[in-house]
């Protein structure tokens, strides 16, 4: 570190959570080198923690950990207000900012957006996975669609919901349960610049699954979800989304 320090006249170590190791790599080299550490929490760590809280002793630790962090820290910076807010009023903060996730413009260049297929038909689509970064009980969309399904409101002809990505046995055998095949399908994984494509030309909906009883969630799909210019169905009640 002394040499790179030297060659690029290191002004600030910025060190970034999830991952803990970070967070104490950051530290030791400010400590070590006197050289301003800013910390990013792009995740709650004590705050609605990612990482499961087996006992009193790790809360313990972990409570002690982030206010070594915080105590050492020139700026604080997360990704959600909600986080933000939670730095400030309970370390009586004032040098902790919100920088939201973002997009890649290259990724929207291209795009040949045009009128949608008109077939009566309503198509929404979620990008990505649900429950790989995060575990949600997604039974109660399943059961709405069923419901719908059953009083009539929606079928093959009328209506599909397009899941786009890696999708466990237990969102596939939701499906099966409550018979959705015909108005569920599952796509494979595909590049952000195909499936964008896909989007603009077939979809009318978007759809943006959060994660019940977490403040601060907001995902960086949301960004993008605004960024193509479709209507939004926010399953995402108490989330910052």
């Amino acid at each position: 570190f002394p040499d790179i320090q030297r060659r690029h006249n290191v002004s600030a170590i910025y060190c970034s959570f999830p991952q803990a190791a970070s967070l104490a790599t950051g530290l030791e080299l400010s400590k070590k080198y006197g050289i301003p550490l800013i910390s990013e929490f792009r995740d709650g760590y004590v705050f609605e923690p990612i990482f499961n809280r087996n006992n009193i002793m790790s809360t313990r630790f972990m409570s002690r950990f982030e206010k070594k962090v915080i105590n050492n820290s020139k700026f604080i910076v997360s990704v959600t207000n909600v986080l933000t807010n939670y730095f400030k009023e309970n370390y009586n903060l004032n040098e902790a900012f919100t920088i939201f996730n973002g997009y890649e413009k290259s990724d929207f260049v291209n795009l040949k957006t045009g009128r949608l297929p008109d077939n009566g038909k309503v198509k929404v689509v979620n990008f990505g996975a649900i429950c790989r970064s995060r575990d949600r009980d997604v039974n109660c969309l399943f059961e709405a669609l069923y419901n719908l399904k059953r009083d009539g409101i929606i079928g093959e002809t009328s209506f599909e919901l397009s899941l786009i990505g890696r999708y466990s046995r237990k969102e596939r055998d939701l499906i099966d349960k409550y018979s959705l095949q015909d108005v569920v399908k599952i796509y494979l994984p595909m590049p952000k610049i195909e499936g964008f494509q896909k989007i603009v030309s077939e979809y009318d909906f978007l759809l943006l699954y959060g994660v019940p009883g977490a403040a601060h969630i907001i995902t960086s799909k949301i960004f993008e979800y605004i960024y193509l210019n479709k209507p939004i169905i926010g399953v995402c009640k108490g989330n910052e989304a």
